[in-house]
Order: structure tokens, then sequence, then C-alpha cells
């Protein structure tokens, strides 16, 4: 008997950014922090201050991404990776959503605090 290797590491939590994408409440062509299309196959949520360095699932330190260049990121600095044009274009796709599971504005709101982002700077179209 051999050992199968893991395909795949879960963390057993289903984030509230994770359901509304899997609902298609989130829009047809959403893009994940790093810019990428995101489908049910490649989506992940990506932590800021990774788990392994004690960040957690709150609102200010998960987005969305792909699950490449997360886990090319692995525990890097995540200002090495993303830009702040990235996490406006990346923020500025909430700012119309409300659902059950997640409210944009607080959303944005809570990423801004958490970064040190102006708010009405995200909200400002290019």
């Amino acid at each position: 008997m051999g050992i199968e290797p893991v395909s795949s590491i879960s963390f057993g939590y289903n984030h509230p950014i994770k359901k509304a994408f899997d609902k298609g409440l989130l829009g047809k062509d959403f893009k994940g922090l790093y810019g990428i299309k995101l489908t049910s196959n490649n989506r992940t949520i990506e932590h800021i201050v990774p788990h392994s360095l004690g960040g957690g699932l709150d609102w200010g330190n998960t987005a969305l991404a792909d699950k490449f260049m997360n886990s090319k990121r692995g525990v890097k600095p995540i200002d090495d990776f993303v830009t702040f044009q990235m996490w406006k274009d990346y923020l500025q796709q909430f700012i119309d959503i409300k659902n059950q599971f997640i409210d944009g504005m607080m959303y944005i709101k809570a990423i801004c605090k958490a970064r040190g982002f102006k708010l009405e700077e995200i909200l400002k179209k290019n």
C-alpha cells in the first residue's frame, strides 16, 4: 500500500468572499488580487499576512486570488507581488457588491484600514 501525494491543502474554512464568488455574486469576469481572472478551479483565499505568520481570516487580511500566485508568494511580503494599482483594481470590483455574504464597501474599508490606504484614493476612477 503506497502513500498518495496531497493534491491541495485546505484549512477547512470557506470564507464569505469565496462563497459569494462561488455563487456567482461577484460578477462574471471577476479578477483576483493579482489581476488574474478567477474560476472555480483557480480561486483561493490569500492571507495578506500569511496564516503561518499569525495572519487571521478577518476581512482586512483576506483577498480572493489565483492559487498559483498564492503558492508562488508563499510567506513573502505581499508588497513584493502586489502594487497599489493592483489593490485598487481588485477593490474597485467590490464597490457595488452587497449580498448575504459580503458588503463590498465594508470590505474595501477593512482592507484600507489594514493596509493604510486612503479610501478616497481607492474609490477614485483611474
